[in-house]
């Protein structure tokens, strides 16, 4: 999706009229897919929104992976997802059962974002630098957690794996957050996936709640150490990089320590259309 300047809500609405809230069919991979952050490869308007978590996602398949495209410019959503991580889980019988799945980036704990906070500081400003914040924090998703596949234990595995269960998370050049993921049909079922057309894989993306910060004096203004959520003061997931002129949020920031998900069950991708 280029224009990323349009609306999400006019987005929403867009998609409403063209399939539902429910697209009935993954879409067809297209050819060559890097699971690197990037959205270069994926030209096609993604076809589903989420109105509570903020994220519009894409399931794809080819004749051998499974895709997730996930994509989000709100700056709470952002916060969630580098911060706590996001769960796919699925069922290959098309109910709701959760019978594999993964979770990346794996949540941080309020430890981890204060050191990284207190690294960030600004020595002339005193400032943190989010823009320094946001890549440290990229470079450190190193590990996937994963669970039910086939022929691997129940584990936090590194990104790189010979399981060819993967994902990555990158930003836009105008901030917005790409978060790809794949997973091998063979680590998936035995069974060809693709023989029946009309089959039903049920598919649960849970985007993880920030932990509470611990209360502090202060805490109501938003702006000095009190109570701000280290990376999350003003910026949310650093999606701004660091920018000053989205200081004010307009939002209900609580919105932070409460998590969501959501099932959507679709029938896979016969062939590239």
């Amino acid at each position: 999706m280029k224009a990323h300047s349009i609306s999400y809500f006019l987005i929403f609405i867009l998609l409403s009229f063209r399939s539902g809230p429910d697209e009935p069919t993954n879409r067809w991979a297209p050819a060559g897919v890097k699971v690197d952050g990037s959205d270069i490869e994926w030209t096609e308007m993604i076809p589903n929104y989420d109105v509570e978590s903020k994220m519009l996602y894409m399931v794809a398949n080819d004749s051998t992976n499974l895709y997730f495209l996930i994509k989000s410019d709100d700056q709470l959503t952002q916060m969630k997802i580098m911060n706590a991580g996001v769960e796919v889980t699925l069922d290959i019988n098309g109910k709701k059962k959760g019978q594999m799945g993964f979770a990346f980036p794996l949540p941080r704990t309020k430890e981890e974002q204060q050191q990284e906070m207190h690294e960030a500081i600004n020595p002339v400003t005193q400032q943190p630098d989010y823009a320094q914040m946001r890549k440290r924090n990229l470079e450190q998703m190193k590990f996937i957690r994963v669970h039910g596949f086939e022929g691997a234990l129940d584990d936090t595995i590194p990104v790189q794996n010979n399981l060819g269960i993967t994902a990555r998370i990158g930003f836009t050049k105008d901030n917005m957050l790409v978060y790809e993921a794949v997973i091998p049909l063979a680590v998936i079922s035995k069974d060809n996936l693709l023989a029946d057309p009309s089959r039903l894989v049920g598919y649960n993306f849970k985007l993880n709640a920030v932990p509470k910060p611990e209360h502090r004096q202060n805490s109501g203004n938003g702006n000095g150490g009190g109570g701000s959520y280290a990376g999350g003061q003003h910026h949310g997931g650093y999606g701004h990089g660091g920018g000053g002129s989205h200081g004010n949020w307009n939002v209900d920031r609580t919105q932070m320590f409460n998590e969501h998900d959501f099932w959507v069950k679709q029938r896979m991708a016969q062939h590239a259309s």
